[in-house]
């Protein structure tokens, strides 16, 4: 299900109106997410561990 929510939010922006900036900024948005998220992850697993 992952691996194909990528490619099918891209298609849908790719039809909507300006979908140069909403591609665009969908990447940006993305790429912030990752960046916040990334430090939760270890922090989750060292809590279930315990």
């Amino acid at each position: 299900m992952m691996s194909v929510e990528g490619p099918f939010v891209a298609a849908v922006m790719a039809r909507l109106a300006e979908a140069k900036y909403n591609l665009a900024a969908h990447g940006v948005a993305f790429s912030f997410a990752l960046i916040f998220e990334a430090p939760i992850e270890p922090v989750e697993k060292l809590i279930l561990q315990t």
